[in-house]
């Protein structure tokens, strides 16, 4: 049957599905949802074609009358959560050939893993396929994972997050992409650091947060980049002029940390700001894109 209006805001739940039922949610041709979780120790697994978290299996009807697994408004804002699914359930979302939609993390560190053919979140075997979350119904959020040895307080755009994931020295956290000109803020104990995350290399960076890009202009023949330098009084503008530079590099560095780029360019002698990058200057970008982005020139 269907397993909806479940609230978890505390407390240690440990919840396994029966055959082709969700540890959290539907059972065998029931859909999983409004489940709500704010917190406390969470961990679901599901049974044989079913969710971690939201459907069970599929169940198809001689008479028409089709039973779905599928799962719908899942929202998770704190806690520690763990969600694998069964044999073609996914870890959170649909069970076996179940769809997901509408499925939010906001806080707390998330652990997903599918059961084979599923998605880790979206739809279980034969569903709508992945299905990333937001973290308010609109801005996507992506996984982040964040070392913490030590076990020191945690905290991530000013909000605290749980200090390990069941024992585990780090956490699972779901954040928005944001920009290298305004990342987000990771603080582990007395430690710093900013991320973005690229979406054209579907990766984390981090950012040194000192100098940010604020436009691209792409010409046919060069690509004219504009920056500013911030923490200066005034802001300051460079513009340069590359040569041999394909559409898809420029679409890394518009994330990617400037810095690597000033390392290789020499200011032009007449006074124009302007700059073609030599063939060594070129192969030096090319390696940074390849070795840190993944990205083949």
């Amino acid at each position: 049957g269907t397993g909806s209006d479940i609230t978890i805001s505390g407390g240690d739940v440990t919840a396994t599905g029966g055959m082709c039922g969700a540890g959290i949610g539907g059972g065998s041709g029931g859909t999983g949802e409004k489940i709500t979780i704010s917190g406390g120790n969470v961990t679901a697994t599901g049974g044989s074609e079913g969710a971690g978290i939201g459907g069970g299996t599929t169940v198809y009807s001689i008479t028409g009358s089709d039973s779905y697994g599928n799962a719908s408004d899942i929202t998770i804002s704190g806690g520690t959560v763990t969600a694998t699914g069964g044999d073609y359930g996914a870890g959170i979302g649909g069970g076996c050939e179940g769809s997901a939609s509408d499925i939010t993390i906001s806080g707390g560190s998330v652990k997903v893993d599918a059961g084979t053919y599923g998605n880790d979140i979206g739809g279980g075997y034969s569903g709508n396929g992945e299905v990333i979350p937001t973290s308010d119904g609109t801005t996507a959020v992506y996984l982040l994972e964040i070392e913490n040895p030590t076990g020191a307080a945690i905290a991530i755009n000013g909000k605290a997050y749980p200090t390990n994931h069941n024992g585990e020295t780090k956490i699972y956290a779901y954040l928005p992409a944001k920009t290298v000109s305004a990342p987000n803020k990771v603080t582990v104990g007395n430690t710093t650091t900013y991320w973005y995350y690229n979406t054209t290399a579907s990766k984390w960076v981090e950012s040194n947060n000192a100098v940010t890009y604020t436009s691209f202009d792409v010409t046919a023949a060069n690509v004219i980049m504009y920056y500013t330098e911030t923490g200066s009084t005034a802001v300051k503008s460079q513009t340069y002029a590359f040569s041999k530079v394909t559409e898809e590099m420029v679409g890394i560095m518009q994330s990617m940390n400037i810095q690597y780029v000033i390392d290789f360019v020499n200011y032009s002698t007449d006074g124009s700001d302007t700059v073609i990058l030599t063939d060594a200057q070129m192969k030096a970008i090319e390696y940074v894109l390849e070795h840190d982005f993944g990205v083949a020139s």
